[in-house]
């Protein structure tokens, strides 16, 4: 961007000195204009002579931004806003930008940079990482006073969430110590209640091989009993019938 120096082509003319008296007044401005040797200004389609003027290359400071062109930015043909003020938001935007960050927050980022990063440890939660992160917010709280009682309101929400977070962590080894004595209690309890039941289960075994021979011998001895109780029963039939044979004949010989 060039700034320019804007003035007539000729100068005006310049109206004769008058002696008043013998001193002679000298001054390094012209003398004004009358009102008839003033032109009038061009007209808006008065299609005049362009002027000349003279023009000087804009330097910029050593820390100022510079201009950047946002003729080459595409703006969004539906937006509500006018290209011009797009253009005047981008420029802006890419202004703030190119500006050097504030002296706190380049400190900050080294701190963080330095402390959580440049010893590449584990990027796991830890309580000296929480502890470098508390400093840097303290840090950045000490720097904005404005915005102080909102950011440690916030800061001590988080702190009490962490205490509670970290009371509860201190309570897990205590409890695994619980879980793992009382997972040991179930193990042996189950180790015994399996011992007895499988001696319990050997026991009923022979009591079920022994009743199930007693049925075996009892079945062959309600067979063998069965088998005696028919021929006795033959032999009972056979001794009838020759028994009213007899009686039949001794009738017939006492007749």
């Amino acid at each position: 961007m060039d700034f320019v120096s804007v003035g007539l082509a000729s100068p005006p003319p310049r109206r004769p000195t008058e002696a008043k008296g013998s001193a002679t007044t000298t001054s390094s401005l012209p003398p004004l204009q009358t009102t008839s040797d003033i032109s009038p200004s061009p007209r808006k389609h008065d299609k005049s002579r362009p002027i000349q003027v003279s023009s000087w290359p804009l330097t910029f400071a050593p820390e100022s931004p510079r201009r950047i062109p946002t003729d080459s930015i595409d703006h969004d043909a539906f937006s509500p806003i006018s290209p011009k003020v797009q253009k005047l938001h981008t420029r802006t935007r890419l202004l703030d930008d190119s500006r050097t960050r504030p002296a706190l927050l380049q400190e900050l980022l080294d701190f963080l940079h330095t402390e959580l990063d440049g010893e590449r440890e584990s990027r796991n939660p830890s309580l000296r990482r929480l502890q470098i992160v508390r400093e840097a917010l303290n840090r950045l709280i000490d720097g904005f006073s404005v915005y102080a009682p909102v950011l440690l309101q916030i800061r001590d929400e988080y702190e009490r969430a962490v205490e509670d977070l970290h009371a509860r962590n201190l309570m897990i080894p205590g409890l695994q110590t619980r879980l793992q004595s009382l997972e040991t209690h179930c193990l042996q309890q189950l180790s015994a209640y399996s011992a007895e039941a499988k001696s319990r289960s050997l026991v009923l075994k022979k009591r079920l091989a022994e009743t199930q021979a007693l049925l075996a011998a009892s079945t062959a001895e309600n067979a063998r009993l069965t088998a005696a109780l028919r021929s006795e029963k033959d032999y009972v039939t056979r001794t009838e019938s020759k028994l009213t044979d007899v009686q039949r004949s001794t009738l017939t010989l006492s007749e």
